[in-house]
């Protein structure tokens, strides 16, 4: 696991960012990190939609029953974010996402979290 490039692709000050989210809201028990295109929009009072099924890096028809993310340790992703977000040529929104219930993923480090919200974001 390769948590250092956390440090390059968020500041510390990202870091305290989600630090201090994490410890206001006391309900949401389970956080993961999630890359997606800078490009989608989304609205932060709402529940996120499920993520899809990829096989060979290619994105399927079929769903899975949550909000796919990378898990967090000590606040900090536990692999490589340069993967995910070289899938959007580096035009990448990273999301602190949260929710009451999650499960862990195929991917290594990956939760699928059921009813999940952003809680913040930061464009690159």
């Amino acid at each position: 696991m390769d948590m250092d490039n956390a440090a390059e692709v968020l500041t510390r000050k990202d870091l305290a960012e989600i630090a201090r989210t994490r410890d206001d809201y006391e309900s949401v028990t389970c956080w993961a990190i999630r890359v997606v295109d800078a490009a989608d929009s989304f609205d932060m009072d709402a529940k996120l939609p499920c993520s899809r099924v990829w096989v060979d890096g290619e994105p399927t028809d079929m769903m899975v029953d949550g909000t796919c993310g990378i898990a967090l340790i000590s606040g900090r992703p536990v692999v490589d974010l340069d993967p995910y977000i070289a899938v959007y040529g580096g035009d990448a929104r990273i999301m602190l996402i949260g929710g009451t219930s999650e499960r862990c993923g195929n991917d290594c480090g990956e939760l699928i979290i059921r009813n999940a919200y952003c809680y913040w974001t930061k464009l690159l």
